[in-house]
């Protein structure tokens, strides 16, 4: 269950991005610096679950977060791919608001990764929250 939301937020955001930029999911590797590489590539990424809290009847909420996250090679970035990478940014933000990914499972945003500069390349990233429920067994 914690690897599909990965996959259905992919989903979501998918038509807002280009085809021109590539879009990486969970263990895809993001390659920046070969050469032919588009300088914008987005990738959606797990960070963890964290356990939330015992509700009554042998349930226990926790949540899943998930990284949404733009890269830019600065070194070949024109404003016209900035601009686009702030655009996808943005889109995807308003795209998750109030979002539910199950009926009664509405996103919340927490810290992504920390902005990076990484080779040039620099990242940034906000994540997602997804609510999620286990039931005890017999």
């Amino acid at each position: 269950m914690i690897y599909t939301i990965p996959e259905a937020l992919a989903n979501r955001l998918r038509p807002l991005i280009p085809a021109s930029i590539p879009l990486y999911t969970q263990r895809a590797t993001v390659d920046m610096v070969s050469e032919g590489q588009p300088p914008v590539a987005v990738a959606i990424r797990f960070i963890r679950p964290a356990p939330v809290r015992q509700l009554p009847g042998a349930v226990m909420a926790y949540d899943v977060e998930i990284a949404f996250i733009v890269l830019v090679d600065e070194g070949r970035a024109t404003p016209a791919d900035l601009a686009r990478a702030e655009s996808i940014y943005t889109a995807a933000l308003q795209s998750l608001v109030e979002w539910e990914i199950a009926p009664g499972r509405m996103t919340r945003f927490s810290d992504g990764p920390a902005p990076d500069d990484e080779a040039g390349v620099a990242l940034f990233s906000f994540g997602v929250v997804v609510p999620t429920f286990i039931t005890s067994t017999p």
